[in-house]
């Protein structure tokens, strides 16, 4: 049996003024989307300003378009339940503000649980991480100081 699930991963430097753009697009937090903290509507796809994620996603999943992108900011104490993505190809996380002390995502192993997780991964600005859409995943609750800030989407075949 195979752990590890299909992950992969790219940098892409945020560009200056995407943290700002981002905290311009906040709205409130949604009670029925797994995500508990600050978030942006679904379309941002569709902006200019992820341009640049757009190239890398598309170049690298030739058969895949972007299809649905959002920004989360999480403070102190927020998180995300576990969940997936079903329904759509790949699923994405770019971390356009972050540490490598910030709370991880975790792809935990839902039949072997006491086996611990099947991958977790320290969130660097600048990374994009790539899974496939049906992977269960979470972010535990945020410790630091600071926002944890990024952008998540979906891929969808085309």
């Amino acid at each position: 049996m195979q752990r590890i699930p299909d992950i992969q991963e790219f940098v892409v430097d945020p560009q200056p003024g995407l943290i700002d753009w981002v905290k311009n697009e906040l709205i409130l937090r949604d009670p029925y989307v797994p995500v508990r903290a600050d978030m942006t509507k679904w379309n941002l796809h569709e902006d200019e300003q992820l341009s640049t994620l757009r190239h890398v996603l598309e170049e690298n999943y030739a058969d895949y378009v972007l299809a649905e992108a959002w920004a989360a900011t999480y403070k102190r104490g927020d998180y995300a339940e576990g969940h997936t993505h079903e329904g759509w190809g790949w699923s994405f996380v770019w971390y356009i503000q972050s540490c490598g002390s910030c709370s991880p995502l975790i792809f935990p192993d839902t039949q072997h649980p006491w086996l611990g997780p099947l991958w977790y991964h320290e969130p660097w600005q600048g990374t994009v991480l790539v899974f496939p859409s049906e992977i269960v995943h979470y972010v535990p609750p945020h410790t630091c100081q600071h926002d944890r800030i990024v952008i998540s989407g979906n891929l969808r075949k085309k």
